[in-house]
């Protein structure tokens, strides 16, 4: 081990056993005071009463957080408040991170897909973490969603929070959140970002969509909280995103600043919901979106951009983080920002003043600063210098190192379990028999038929039937040829098979395999009217139509897909193509391996005429 980790080690070892030695006494000054030695007592006459004596004075019972804070500097203190993005080398911490963390004592570290490549090299990634904190341990976090945000290439995978939200099971919420839990506690990560809380309203969203559990608040606020508790359960900290709602918006936050236009009622009766749900459930984290909210937020600052005056985003906004989120929505916990990399930010004040900015609006923990060092000495002099008062530090810190305590970090941090028991206990949890068959289960469960003219689902196959199968990319084609193999008998049905990507109509090819086939299936991913593949999936539904085809369309991701080729006779969502799971549901309800039962959690608009094609609970059976 490098001088400059150990050394910050046995720093952090020293500062926590003084602490906890503070906190032993304090604890032993209170027993006594509580529990007097007896005394002897003289002889009284029998005639004489005892004169009654008043009560002692009860000891404050004592405070180990308080005795935590008073050992940290300043700069210990604001090192608490950043979480940087782990750096590593092929899943293994790199040196000179490893050596930062023991010397600004980083609050958190956030992992990434990369940095997990397997499991051996992620247990040992995360003790390595824990090790270079030394005494104050860290939040290890991720973002561990399910569906189509994911980090672990190598755990179990889960259908996603919209095909969650097809179901409307709070148990099958909560089952997802506690399978989550697990298997990221067995990896040492006990902080995941998740479950996205936002309410997606908008067909046209380009972040959120499917990440979502739906359209409507309340079945948001009632799986979003079952989620949370799942997590909780499993002893992983759970943090709801992105407040106070991303669900309406049109632009990308990675990419530009999103402006929700509506007035508080409004807000109040969509957006918000949500988060009101999980402050009740006792959620212990709350992302901040870098969204802005004119009719929350009155004050404007200047875009370092083009010099223009613009509402700060709600992570950097006193207004929604402070007098919303804390003060009138009650909320105790943690606020933790998005990531200050991202473009809507950056753009428009740079990484490091939206760090100050943030601090100042009343964010605790600060997400993925561009340069983790340097902004730790920008915030010791803004310090010293009043324009953020040492007191907003130590609010933030005490939440941080409550949330640690109640977690049970500070108890683990100096319990030395050996690696390779670490990597064996992983090894039975993530992953598991009993873990892929809950998420089968899951995802089936979510399958919605949303449309079945004539009764052309399910695809009973005959001897010697030919399926033609259209995919929009050759991975899914070959996924799903391979699935569909497996779950028909081999000779059983012969299959022509083509990619779409990159054509706006069908090749002479595919023309002619559509002709001789007796069932036609075809895949679609995230459709729009403008795009090649919406113009070729409209000129396939016409073109079935016509030949009185067997056809059934599938819709990998996106459920309103639906809206650009409504005269489909068939339709069915499933809410993901990133996991495996969605599409092998699909391909088993298609097949009639079973009775799909899913319904909409979002409303699918009419594109052509106005209003919607189907509400919100619409699903068929067969």
């Amino acid at each position: 081990m490098p001088k400059t980790i150990l050394y910050g080690a046995m720093a952090g070892i020293i500062i926590v056993l003084l602490a906890l030695g503070s906190y032993l006494y304090v604890k032993k000054m209170s027993e006594n005071a509580q529990n007097p030695p007896a005394k002897a007592t003289p002889t009284t006459p029998a005639a004489t009463s005892p004169t009654p004596s008043a009560p002692a004075p009860k000891t404050p019972e004592p405070d180990p957080i308080a005795a935590i804070m008073s050992a940290l500097t300043l700069q210990q203190k604001i090192g608490q408040m950043i979480m940087p993005a782990a750096v590593t080398a092929n899943g293994a911490l790199a040196p000179s991170f490893a050596a930062d963390l023991a010397k600004y004592g980083y609050g958190g570290v956030i992992l990434f897909r990369d940095d997990m490549p397997d499991l051996p090299k992620t247990v040992a990634l995360t003790d390595a973490i824990g090790k270079a904190a030394g005494a104050l341990p860290p939040f290890i976090a991720t973002d561990q969603e399910g569906g189509s945000v994911y980090r672990l290439t190598f755990g179990t995978s889960l259908p996603g929070n919209m095909a969650l939200g097809a179901a409307h099971s709070r148990s099958g919420a909560y089952a997802a959140g506690s399978l989550i839990g697990e298997e990221l506690s067995a990896l040492g990560i006990n902080t995941d970002f998740a479950p996205v809380l936002d309410v997606n309203n908008n067909p046209d969203n380009p972040v959120i969509g499917v990440r979502s559990f739906g359209a409507d608040p309340q079945l948001v606020a009632k799986l979003g909280s079952a989620e949370i508790q799942g997590l909780h359960a499993s002893g992983v900290i759970a943090a709801a995103k992105h407040f106070p709602g991303h669900g309406d918006t049109d632009v990308d936050s990675h990419l530009g600043l999103p402006v929700i236009p509506y007035d508080k009622s409004r807000l109040e009766k969509i957006e918000l919901i949500p988060f009101k749900s999980a402050i009740a459930h006792g959620v212990d984290m709350i992302m901040a979106a870098h969204i802005t909210f004119p009719a929350l937020e009155q004050t404007t600052v200047v875009s370092r951009l083009d010099g223009s005056r613009i509402t700060p985003p709600a992570s950097l906004s006193h207004a929604v983080l402070t007098d919303l989120l804390r003060h009138e929505l009650g909320y105790e916990g943690v606020i933790v920002t998005d990531s200050l990399q991202m473009k809507a930010v950056t753009d428009h004040f740079g990484s490091e003043q939206a760090a100050v900015m943030a601090v100042q609006a009343g964010a605790d923990l600060l997400l993925m600063p561009q340069n983790p060092g340097d902004l730790v000495a920008r915030l010791m002099q803004e310090v010293k210098s009043g324009a953020i008062p040492e007191s907003r530090i130590d609010e933030s810190v005490r939440r941080i190192l409550t949330l640690k305590e109640k977690y049970g970090l500070f108890a683990t941090a100096g319990r030395q379990t050996p690696l390779t028991e670490k990597i064996a206990q992983a090894q039975a949890k993530v992953a598991s028999q009993a873990h892929r068959q809950t998420a089968q289960k899951l995802a089936e469960n979510g399958v919605t038929l949303v449309k079945n003219e004539r009764n052309t689902l399910p695809f009973t196959v005959q001897d010697n039937a030919r399926l033609l199968i259209l995919a929009p990319d050759n991975g899914t084609l070959q996924t799903m040829r391979r699935t569909v193999a497996q779950l028909l008998p081999d000779g059983h049905v012969r299959i022509d098979a083509f990619s779409y990507a990159g054509l706006a109509q069908m090749t002479p090819d595919m023309r002619q395999a559509a002709a001789r086939s007796d069932y036609v299936l075809m895949a679609t991913s995230n459709l729009t009217k403008a795009g090649k593949s919406g113009r070729f999936a409209a000129d396939v539904v016409s073109g079935m139509r016509a030949q009185a085809n067997r056809l059934a369309v599938m819709a990998l991701d996106s459920p309103y897909d639906l809206a650009y080729i409504p005269n489909a006779p068939a339709y069915l969502a499933i809410y993901g193509s990133v996991a495996n799971v969605n599409l092998d549901a699909g391909l088993r309800a298609v097949f009639g391996k079973y009775n799909p039962t899913g319904k909409l959690p979002v409303f699918i608009p009419d594109r052509l005429h106005g209003g919607n094609l189907y509400e919100i609970g619409a699903g068929l059976s067969y």
